[in-house]
């Protein structure tokens, strides 16, 4: 079985020597680390290079012609490049714990035959540490108030898997890279790789969740995602406070139109796929402004497009 770790990296010279020092005492020794570069003008290379030459049986620095300008598209670059039967993905400033790999493939192991040839994706909690790793909150998910195993419609909306602590199958990839043209002309409509991943696990496949934190995720100044705890004082105060109000709906009117950008272009991708009701559902939500207010909430409720927490959803249901 060919187990590959795909890292993307960019400008990313601070701290990218622990990470890759942290795969390479992994307790899981079976593996093979892809890393492509976007174009950095750092000291990244040479970094990479220095441990390219020093461990030419673990490491491979795949060619990378023309920048993506994005960490989902360099991500998935290198899910192109990489044929292997499970891929990891590893971010280029957090750090893993000795047993991350370990961790992730005694759960593949104990699937039977007939689970695996399913499209799969698996993903654990993390612990949320600061710029010199100092525990900031020893789980992301309850950090940011995120569910454990939401229902499948919830990804419309958000998602609770983090591309750091993520593994999935080659009939996973399949479906990801179905029609590469067709993805990359549409890159902008995806949030992030990790949300589209688990958005296609948890509608043709399936998804599983490991309770361990088997990775550090490091909040520094550069993160380009970070990591956000959720607060309901925060958000009460933006709802109540006039000059916060006006930014508040904003945000959430831009967030909602971008879900419904994100499952307009799932539709389109998967058309030939996907099951009558569920490209009715998916039709229905791309076109929710055309319902009155009350239409809107109960077609959310019935169909479980909802967030974690009774008061995210009556945010939701504020300003849908």
């Amino acid at each position: 079985m060919k187990i590959s770790i795909l890292l993307a990296t960019y400008n990313g010279e601070k701290y990218l020597s622990e990470q890759i020092d942290s795969i390479l005492k992994q307790t899981y020794q079976n593996f093979m680390l892809y890393i492509s570069d976007d174009k950095s003008c750092d000291n990244t290379m040479n970094i990479l290079n220095e441990y390219k030459n020093k461990y030419p049986d673990k490491i491979v620095i795949l060619k990378n012609d023309k920048a993506s300008g994005s960490s989902k598209g360099n991500f998935l670059h290198l899910l192109e490049e990489v044929t292997s039967d499970l891929y990891f993905f590893c971010d280029q400033d957090d750090v893993w714990t000795d047993n991350h790999l370990e961790i992730f493939i005694k759960k593949y192991n104990n699937l039977s035959e007939n689970e695996r040839d399913n499209p799969l994706l698996f993903h654990s909690d993390l612990k949320v540490v600061d710029a010199s790793l100092n525990i900031v909150a020893n789980s992301f998910l309850s950090y940011a108030k995120l569910p454990h195993n939401p229902r499948k419609r919830f990804y419309y909306l958000g998602n609770n898997v983090t591309g750091c602590v993520c593994m999935i199958n080659n009939a996973l990839k399949n479906l990801v890279l179905k029609d590469k043209s067709l993805l990359m002309n549409n890159i902008q409509k995806i949030p992030m790789h990790d949300h589209f991943f688990s958005f296609i696990s948890v509608i043709f496949g399936k998804k599983y969740f490991l309770k361990q934190k088997t990775n550090l995720y490091r909040q520094h100044e550069k993160n380009v995602l970070g990591a956000d705890a959720y607060s309901l004082k925060n958000n009460v105060k933006k709802i109540v406070l006039k000059e916060k109000h006006m930014q508040f709906i904003a945000q959430n009117n831009r967030i909602l139109n971008e879900s419904k950008n994100f499952v307009e272009f799932f539709l389109l991708y998967f058309k030939e796929k996907l099951g009558k009701k569920e490209k009715k559902i998916m039709t229905d939500f791309i076109n929710i402004h055309k319902k009155n207010k009350v239409s809107r909430i109960i077609f959310l409720i019935k169909y479980g497009i909802l967030r974690k927490g009774f008061f995210k959803n009556l945010v939701l249901f504020s300003f849908i």
